[in-house]
């Protein structure tokens, strides 16, 4: 549970105290007010953040390393906002091809969602080991056993 504060009311408390402070008045306690507000300022939008990062992580299909997110990691995920990364979690499930393992949560969040915002084909086939499908010409070939055979 998060206190919501109206921005413009605190901004406008914390240039009065400030204003108070020029004047001289009991410094040390309007400092300590000014610390007071800075702390809450920084325990809202960590809240805002856990908060945001707790309703992205239902969506992931695999809940392993949910600890290993970073704090970073997380405010990246807030700035980029729900529908982006619910955008890239989507993408993510369509287009995993099935024999592939699901990345830990952690991996994924911690950077690895960018690559499927927008994916211009799914990014585990660059290292698929399907090696009947390749295509080779045959002077690539040739060129491992020393030159063409003689027709």
């Amino acid at each position: 549970m998060s206190i919501k504060f109206d921005s413009a009311k605190v901004q406008n408390l914390v240039e009065n105290i400030l204003e108070i402070k020029r004047s001289g008045v009991e410094a040390v306690l309007i400092d300590w007010i000014l610390n007071e507000l800075d702390s809450c300022r920084d325990l809202s939008e960590q809240a805002d953040t856990s908060i945001f990062f707790e309703k992205i992580w239902r969506l992931y299909p695999n809940k392993r390393g949910k600890s290993g997110v970073t704090s970073r990691a997380k405010k990246e995920l807030f700035k980029a906002g729900y529908s982006e990364v619910q955008k890239a979690i989507e993408n993510y499930k369509r287009m995993k091809p099935d024999w592939q393992h699901w990345l830990d949560g952690s991996t994924f969040f911690n950077g690895r969602w960018k690559d499927w915002i927008n994916p211009e084909s799914p990014e585990p086939e660059k290292h698929r080991q399907n090696f009947q499908a390749r295509q080779y010409s045959d002077d690539f070939l040739n060129s491992f056993i020393g030159g063409r055979d003689e027709e």
